[in-house]
């Protein structure tokens, strides 16, 4: 993950945003926090372009938080 992604994602913490993937997933979620510790952010995700991806996991992609490692994320913007 670059320096400015970094930089966004902790400027939009507790906020609405829009995070596209490194494997083509946008996900609308709130950024719940982000762990320099564990390189990764936690989203309560509200809707996703691939569903199909948690359904394979044997949870809704909106039945509770989701760690989403810093290596995933190619962009983050704020969701208006």
């Amino acid at each position: 993950m670059n320096s400015q992604i970094a930089e966004r994602l902790r400027r939009l913490e507790s906020s609405l945003v829009r995070l596209s993937s490194t494997e083509g997933e946008v996900i609308i979620a709130r950024l719940l926090s982000i762990s320099e510790e564990h390189q990764d952010v936690v989203l309560d995700i509200i809707s996703t372009s691939q569903p199909e991806r948690y359904d394979r996991l044997g949870r809704q992609y909106n039945d509770g938080a989701w760690a989403i490692p810093f290596e995933y994320i190619r962009d983050v913007q704020p969701e208006r």
